[in-house]
């Protein structure tokens, strides 16, 4: 069963992906911040990792940065998950190797879809 780390400062937004991805078989890990993310991938290391941008203390571009460069995290694959995907944003993601993106609010198969697309590239 596929581990996803689900990274949103919205605990509402956590639950409701955690819920989904649930009822889909998935095992959900969940993280606050960019922040809180990195110290879970310090004993976790899931399969896909769902993304927010606008978050406090080390926000969704700056995470992904981090990821990038370290060796044993870049090769997990990330999706964001934003309201605000501004188109400058997108490219700055896509040069950091996000794999997707969705629109909040997502529904639920448009979310689990694109996951599966996703890992399936894999």
């Amino acid at each position: 069963m596929p581990l996803i780390m689900v990274v949103d400062d919205s605990s509402t937004v956590r639950a409701i992906a955690q819920s989904f991805l649930e009822r889909h078989q998935y095992q959900v890990l969940t993280a606050e911040d960019g922040l809180d993310a990195l110290e879970k991938l310090k004993t976790e290391k899931p399969d896909l990792i769902l993304l927010d941008i606008d978050m406090p203390r080390m926000n969704g571009l700056e995470f992904a940065e981090v990821l990038s460069y370290t060796e044993d995290l870049k090769r997990i694959p990330t999706i964001i998950c934003t309201s605000r995907l501004l188109e400058n944003n997108k490219q700055k993601a896509l040069d950091l190797g996000v794999k997707a993106f969705i629109e909040k609010p997502f529904e639920e198969m448009t979310l689990i879809n694109t996951i599966k697309g996703v890992l399936e590239e894999q």
